[in-house]
This record gives C-alpha cells, structure tokens and sequence, in this order.
C-alpha cells in the first residue's frame, strides 16, 4: 500500500508540474511562471544536437521572443507604455536578435558544411516569410524609446534575406494567398487554438497549388516539402 501511494504522490505532483509547465508558455516578462517558462526552453536548448537542430531551436525562440513583443505592446494600447513596460519589451525585442542572430549563424554554418542539403536555408526562409509582416507590424506602433533594438531586430532580418537570396529559386515557396478569400489559418501546436501570425513558431504551409505542382502524395512528401523537418 505505501509503495502505491507513494507512485501516486509522485503521479499527483508530475501531473501538477506538467500543468504549471504548460500554463507558463503563455507567460510574459514581469509575469510569476515566466522564469519556470525560460528555464524549460533553456532546457530544450540544451538537448538540441548539432548546427541544424540548435539552429532551428534558436529560430523558434526568436519566434516566442516576437510573439511575447507584440502581447506586451497590445496591453499598452490604453495609453503610453510606463518605464517598466518599456523595459520588458526591450528586453524581448533583444532577446529576439540574439536568438534570430544564433539560429542564422547556426543554420549557415551547417549549411557550409554540408551544401548539399538545402534544409537549414529552407529553414532561415521560413522563419523570416513567417514573421517579416508580423514584425513589420509591430515596428511601426513601438515607440521612439526603442529605435535602437529595432534597428537590430530588422538588421537580422535583412542578414537572414541577404544569405537565403542567392538560394531563393532552389526552396520550396509559399502558396499564393488569394487576397479575396478572406481564408485565416489556425494552428493548435501549441495546444490551443491561435492564428498563424500570432503563433510562437517557424510555420510552413502547403497548399493545394503546391501539393499539385510538387506530386505530393504521401506524408513522406509532405515531410520532404517541410523546411527544416527531419523525419525517421
């Protein structure tokens, strides 16, 4: 009986951990669960193996860094951020640069090494497809206070275009959106329900035109079409 109830405290307090793990993914700076959500990234980081799977890890952190940016600046819409407000979004927009800039010197060097595989480019082209008009959206409404790290933020960016430029007619490109459908993509990776420009990831999209053009049939397709996805 006490060895069943001990496995079931430790069941109980896993369970309580994973809950507590999964609600401090919605955290911002300033925020009680926000350390907890930075120490588990931190740790995923550290099991990240090689050029091309540290470098897509940074990217996705990048990808949260803007996210949380833009959350930050939406509870400032009632008025002018104060001084601490300020220095939160600051430390995300910087926090941003520093994992976009380790993602792309990652994701080049491996790249170098192995030029024949194409998957760590396809994987700096969809970070930046997937979040230039996020940021370019955001960069308009920050205030002057933050010029400086936006300035860095956009720099990474151009560095990220630059590099992926000379490559751009080898990697898969995004379907054309049809400006008058009116059509939103949801994304639930996250287990819950957001829309693809306020989703926290590097996210690829095949559409039907694609899917055609390409002769895509089975997942192992779809897995070949997906920039930066290794599967076995």
């Amino acid at each position: 009986k006490s060895l069943t109830a001990g496995g079931l405290s430790v069941s109980v307090a896993a369970g309580a951990f994973g809950g507590v793990a999964a609600a401090s993914s919605d955290a911002l700076p300033g925020d009680s669960l926000y350390g907890l959500k930075r120490g588990i990234e931190d740790f995923r980081l550290g099991l990240a193996d090689g050029e091309d799977e540290r470098g897509r890890a940074y990217l996705d952190l990048a990808s949260t860094r803007l996210s949380e940016a833009r959350r930050l600046m939406e509870r400032g819409r009632s008025g002018p951020l104060d001084h601490e407000s300020l220095g939160e979004v600051r430390r995300a927009l910087s926090g941003m640069r520093h994992d976009a800039s380790e993602g792309h010197r990652l994701l080049s060097a491996a790249y170098a090494h192995d030029p024949d595989s194409l998957a760590p480019m396809q994987a700096l082209s969809a970070f930046s497809q997937s979040h230039r008009e996020t940021w370019g959206a955001l960069r308009e409404r920050l205030p002057v206070q933050l010029g400086d790290v936006s300035e860095q933020v956009s720099s990474v960016f151009d560095a990220i275009d630059d590099d992926v430029a000379p490559l751009r007619s080898m990697l898969p490109q995004p379907p054309a959106q049809d400006e008058d459908s009116g059509s939103e993509i949801i994304v639930t990776a996250t287990k819950r329900e957001t829309t693809l420009q306020d989703t926290p990831l590097a996210v690829s999209v095949v559409g039907d035109d694609q899917i055609d053009k390409r002769n895509l049939v089975g997942m192992d397709d779809y897995l070949a079409a997906m920039p930066g996805v290794s599967y076995q």
